[in-house]
C-alpha cells in the first residue's frame, strides 16, 4: 500500500440512499465520517514495523418528521444498518417533544473539499528514516540517545448530506513524526510529536531540539529559579492551550481581559489534526477569533447548544463547532483547530538565559474547574540559547482562564498540532508568571 485509499466515494452513496429511503413528509440530514492511517515505526537496530488502519465509516442520521426529530447515531453504518435505523427512528419521532423554536441553521456549499493533495509514499520514505534518526541523535548530542522513530500519515474524510441538496464532502490528510528519546542509562525515556499536512513540512531540527530540552528536565532536580518570564516548548503551550479553550467553553471570559495574542479557532486549518469543511451539522468551518487581541469573547454555537451564559450573546446562527461523538446521542459542541497569533520569531524567544517549560500538567481531579480557576505543574529546565544547562524543581501555577490568557505575552510561529476532541497547535510562547501566581506567593515580590 504505497497510499492511503480514497474512500469518500462510498460515503456519498450511502448518503444518498438513505436520502431517497426517507419517505413523505420525512427529511434526512446524514452525516459519515471515518479515519485512516498507516504507521511506519523504525528502531536504531534496523527494525522496521508497519500497522495499517484503515477504518470504516460511521455517523449519524437526524430523522425529521412532522416538527419532530431523532438523531440515529451508528458508529459503523452500511446501507442495511442505515435502513433499519430510519425504521426504529420512524417508532421513536412520534415520542420526541417538538423541535426547538430557537434552533440555530447553517448549511455548507455543496461539493468537495481537501487540505491539500499531496500523499506520501512510505515505499519511498522508509529509505530516509537511517538519516532522520541520525539528525535527531545529533540534536540530543551526548544527552541522550534516540530509540524509535514513528511516521504516521493519517487520512480523514467526511460527507454531509440532507435530503433535497446535493451533498458535501471533506478530506484532511496529514503526516505525523513521533520519537522516543532516552537517557545514557536508559532510567529515563520520553516521546514527542510533530504533525504538518506534509512530511517536508515537519521540522526535524526543531523537534530534536525540544527533545533534548525535555529529556534534561526529566533528570530530576531541587533548585528553583523562578524568574519574571518563561518560554514554553509548543509541547508545553499546547498543554495550556487545550486546558484554557475546554474551560472557556464553560466559563466565559470576564470582559476587558489585556490580551497580547488572539485566541483563533480555524475549521479549514491545512496543518491540523481536525481541518474540514464543514462541521457534523453540515454547517461551513472557518475562522473565527474565540477571543480577539483586544480581550473580547466571540462565542461559539451548534444547531441547539452556545456558549454564553447569556442569550443575547449567543450567535444567531451555528458557527461551525458540532463534533460527532459516538458516545453520545446528539452532536456535541467544540472547538475545532485553535492557535493564538503568532507576534515574535522563535530564536528570540530562544535566545539567552530561559527558563523554559517542557511540560505543563494540569492539576485537579478535573481540568475544568469550577469557576473557571485552574492551576499547572510546570516540569522546567534552565537553558542557554536552546541548549539545557540544568534541570529545575517542579513549579505551580494557579489562576484564571483570564489570567493566563493576559500572562503570554509573545508567541511563536506555530511548528506543529496536536489531536484530541479539538486540535491545539503548538508554538514557542512566553508567559509573566506573576500575572498568574504560583505556590506559596512565589511571585509576590516580582509583581
Amino acid at each position: 500500500m504505497k497510499t492511503l485509499t480514497e474512500r469518500a466515494s462510498e460515503a456519498l452513496a450511502l448518503a444518498q440512499h438513505i436520502s431517497q429511503a426517507a419517505r413523505a413528509a420525512e427529511t434526512t440530514h446524514t452525516y459519515l465520517d471515518r479515519q485512516a492511517h498507516r504507521q511506519l515505526t523504525v528502531d536504531t537496530t534496523g527494525a522496521k514495523r508497519l500497522r495499517v488502519d484503515d477504518g470504516g465509516f460511521g455517523g449519524y442520521i437526524r430523522l425529521e418528521q412532522r416538527g419532530r426529530e431523532v438523531h440515529l447515531s451508528a458508529p459503523d453504518m452500511n446501507h442495511d444498518s442505515a435502513e433499519r435505523l430510519l425504521h426504529a427512528g420512524r417508532f421513536h419521532c412520534a415520542l420526541t417533544p417538538a423541535i426547538a423554536a430557537e434552533r440555530r441553521d447553517g448549511k455548507a456549499t455543496a461539493g468537495g473539499w481537501e487540505n491539500t493533495s499531496k500523499r506520501l509514499d512510505l515505499s519511498a520514505t522508509v529509505h530516509d528514516t537511517d538519516a532522520m534518526l541520525r539528525g535527531l541523535g545529533d540534536s540530543l548530542g551526548a544527552d541522550g540517545t534516540v530509540g524509535q522513530l514513528a511516521i504516521t500519515d493519517i487520512l480523514h474524510e467526511a460527507v454531509f448530506a440532507e435530503s433535497g441538496r446535493d451533498p458535501s464532502w471533506s478530506r484532511n490528510y496529514g503526516v505525523e513524526v513521533g520519537a522516543t528519546a532516552h537517557s545514557a542509562d536508559t532510567s529515563r525515556g520520553i516521546t514527542l510529536t510533530r504533525y504538518a499536512s506534509t512530511l517536508d513540512a515537519i521540522d526535524l531540527d526543531g523537534l530534536g531540539r525540544e527533545l533534548r530540552l525535555r529529556l534534561a528536565a526529566t533528570a530530576g532536580a531541587t533548585r528553583t529559579w523562578a524568574p519574571a518570564t518563561a518560554t514554553f516548548t509548543p509541547t508545553a503551550s499546547a498543554q495550556i492551550l487545550r486546558n484554557l479553550v475546554s474551560t472557556l467553553l464553560l466559563n466565559p471570559l470576564p470582559p476587558h481581559v489585556d490580551m497580547h495574542a488572539a485566541l483563533v479557532d480555524e475549521g479549514r486549518a491545512p496543518d491540523a489534526y481536525h481541518a474540514q469543511a464543514f462541521d457534523c451539522e453540515g454547517v461551513a468551518t472557518g475562522r473565527r477569533e474565540l477571543v480577539s487581541a483586544t480581550g473580547k469573547q466571540n462565542h461559539i454555537a451548534t444547531r441547539l447548544e452556545h456558549s454564553s451564559e447569556n442569550m443575547h450573546e449567543a450567535p444567531n446562527c451555528a458557527t461551525g463547532h458540532a463534533r460527532w461523538d459516538r458516545t453520545k446521542n446528539f452532536p456535541q459542541m467544540s472547538a475545532t483547530n485553535v492557535s493564538l497569533t503568532a507576534n515574535s520569531d522563535e530564536s528570540d524567544l530562544l535566545a539567552g538565559e530561559r527558563h523554559v517549560v517542557v511540560d505543563a500538567r494540569s492539576l485537579g481531579v478535573e481540568e475544568n474547574r469550577s469557576g473557571g480557576h485552574i492551576a499547572f505543574r510546570l516540569m522546567t529546565v534552565r537553558a542557554v540559547d536552546g541548549r539545557p544547562v540544568e534541570p529545575l524543581a517542579p513549579i505551580t501555577l494557579n489562576g484564571t482562564v483570564g489570567d493566563f490568557l493576559a500572562a503570554i505575552r509573545h508567541v511563536g510561529p506555530t511548528v506543529t498540532h496536536y489531536p484530541g476532541m479539538f486540535s491545539v497547535a503548538g508554538a514557542y510562547l512566553e508567559m509573566y508568571l506573576p500575572t498568574v501566581g504560583g505556590e506559596g506567593g512565589m511571585f509576590d515580590d516580582i509583581r
